[in-house]
């Protein structure tokens, strides 16, 4: 599935464990973006949860062009 397909399934059902496969594909990338920055993984580990948590949260005002 498409990522663009799987944010519009989360929206249209809520459902948690389709969020999971975000996270799936995308934690790594993020979590070396956050060391890439603070060059700390602690920190980079709290970064890239406060990303997905924010993404988490506002997932259902995302619109797709």
């Amino acid at each position: 599935m498409k990522d663009e397909d799987l944010v519009a399934e989360i929206q249209r059902t809520g459902d948690t464990a389709m969020f999971g496969e975000i996270y799936r594909r995308y934690v790594r990338v993020v979590l070396s973006k956050a060391m890439s920055i603070v060059m700390n993984k602690p920190e980079a580990e709290d970064m890239a949860h406060d990303v997905f948590l924010k993404l988490y949260q506002n997932i259902g005002k995302y619109k797709q062009t």
